[in-house]
C-alpha cells in the first residue's frame, strides 16, 4: 500500500484518474524506480494468481508523450507480462494530478518497499533517491523507519560492493559502515571482516570497536587481542549538562553515530592518546 507521502503535485491538486486498458508496450519503468531486483518465485506466485482470479488492483500510470510512466505495480505489471497479456488495467492520472517525473519514480519506490523485502544494498540506493527529493524526514516516514535508521542506509550507499555482499552474512551494515570509515581499502576491509565469519553478534561488536581504536594498520592479532580485553571492562555512566547533551546529539547526527556509540568514540580516542 503506498504510504500517504505528501508529493508536490499530488498535495495541491485531488487525484483525478480514468481506468483504462493501456497497452504493455507503451508503459515504461525508470530504472531508479526499479528499486530491487523482482524476485522469480513471486512473480510466478502472482501470475497465477491473477490467472485464477484476474487482476484485482490496477497499475496506475500517467502519460508521457506516447508512453506511460508506471506509478505503481512494477509486480502486478511483470507478472502479465508472464502471462502473454497485451494490455493491462491502469488507473490513468489525469494531467492535473499528474507528478513530476521525480515524485513518479518516488512514489513507485514507495509502492515497491512496502510490497517485497529489499537487500540492504537496495534499500540504500532508495533511502539515498528519496532524501534527496523528497527531504530526509519525508524519507523515513515513507519508508517506515526513523531517522536514525535512515541515516545507517545512507552510509551504507557508500560501502564498496565487495564489502556489500558480505552483509547480512558475516556482518550488520551498521558495523559495515563502522569499518570502511577506519579502512578506506576495499580489499583490507573484505579481510579484516573475513577474520570475523565464525566470531558471535557480542564479539563482532568488541571487534569492531578494537579497530576504530586503533586504526586501519593494525594486524588482526592486535585487533582480536584488544577485543577481547574489552569483556572485562564495566560499563561507564556519564552525567552531562542538557547544554552538553544536546552538543552530543549534534555532533553524533553530524558523524552519522548514535550518541552513546559517539561518546565511547571520543572517549576511547582520548585514552588512546594518553597511552591507554
Amino acid at each position: 500500500m503506498i504510504q500517504p507521502v505528501q508529493l508536490k503535485k499530488i498535495k495541491e491538486n485531488p487525484i483525478s484518474y480514468k481506468l483504462r486498458d493501456i497497452p504493455i508496450k507503451q508503459i515504461t519503468i525508470w530504472e531508479e524506480a526499479q528499486a530491487r531486483t523482482l524476485d522469480t518465485a513471486g512473480i510466478d506466485s502472482l501470475a497465477r494468481s491473477i490467472q485464477q482470479e484476474g487482476l484485482q488492483n490496477p497499475l496506475m500510470v500517467q502519460k508521457d508523450g506516447s508512453e506511460y510512466l508506471l506509478m505503481a505495480g512494477q509486480r502486478r505489471l511483470e507478472a502479465l507480462k508472464r502471462l502473454g497479456a497485451k494490455t493491462a488495467p491502469s488507473l490513468v492520472l489525469d494531467q492535473d494530478s499528474a507528478c513530476e517525473i521525480v515524485d513518479a519514480k518516488a512514489v513507485s519506490i514507495i509502492e515497491n518497499i512496502h510490497r517485497k523485502d529489499m537487500s540492504a544494498y537496495e534499500m540504500a540506493s532508495s533511502c539515498q533517491f528519496l532524501a534527496e527529493k523528497l527531504g530526509k524526514a519525508a524519507a523515513a516516514k515513507a519508508l517506515g523507519i526513523n531517522s536514525s535508521t535512515l541515516r545507517e542506509y545512507l552510509g551504507f550507499g557508500a560501502v564498496p560492493e565487495k564489502v556489500r555482499e558480505m552483509v547480512p552474512g558475516i556482518i550488520s551494515k551498521r558495523d559495515a559502515i563502522r569499518i570502511c570509515r577506519v579502512i578506506p581499502s576495499e580489499s583490507r576491509a573484505a579481510e579484516i571482516i573475513e577474520k570475523m565469519t565464525n566470531y558471535g553478534s557480542a564479539q563482532k561488536k568488541r571487534y569492531v570497536s578494537a579497530l576504530e581504536q586503533i586504526g586501519a594498520n593494525a594486524e588482526h592479532s592486535e585487533i582480536a587481542k584488544l577485543a577481547n580485553s574489552f569483556r572485562a571492562r564495566q560499563n561507564i555512566s556519564l552525567k552531562v549538562s542538557n547544554g552538553q547533551a544536546r552538543g552530543l546529539a549534534k555532533l553524533s547526527r553530524d558523524s552519522e553515530m548514535e550518541p552513546a556509540e559517539f561518546a565511547q568514540k571520543i572517549v576511547t580516542e582520548y585514552l588512546s592518546r594518553k597511552g591507554y
